[in-house]
């Protein structure tokens, strides 16, 4: 088990305003680090915490490039005077997804070959 002082602090990063993924990633690769103090004003000695960094950052992207968007939730909890939290992200996590209800169609299909689009969508009407 990896220690806590192993780990790069997200604090540190945190104190020098940087706290999402879409400031360090340009063009769906990771920011030089010149870009990087340049623009955050890093000292200097943050270059190995920015070596730490694109060494996680290309072991979890392996897909190049990344593609970064604002999902839902997140353009929510990023709106300022929010209100009624709880209630919200519970109506975007409890929504139907397409994709989940495709997957499921898939699944039934390959349970019962003989399901046709009309059974589906009888199975489709009977969920609350």
């Amino acid at each position: 088990m990896a220690s806590k002082s192993r780990l790069c602090n997200l604090g540190l990063w945190g104190s020098m305003v940087i706290k999402y993924l879409a400031q360090i990633v340009e063009g769906g690769q990771l920011k030089p680090n010149q870009t990087l103090r340049a623009e955050h004003q890093l000292p200097t000695h943050m270059i190995f915490r920015y070596m730490q960094l694109s060494h996680a950052f290309q072991a979890q992207f392996q897909i190049s490039p990344l593609d970064i968007s604002q999902s839902t939730l997140e353009r929510y909890l990023r709106q300022p005077g929010l209100q009624k939290a709880i209630a919200w992200i519970y109506a975007i996590l409890l929504k139907p997804s397409g994709s989940h209800l495709e997957r499921l169609r898939l699944k039934w299909k390959a349970d019962i070959p003989a399901m046709d689009e009309e059974a589906w969508k009888g199975v489709i009407e009977q969920i609350p």
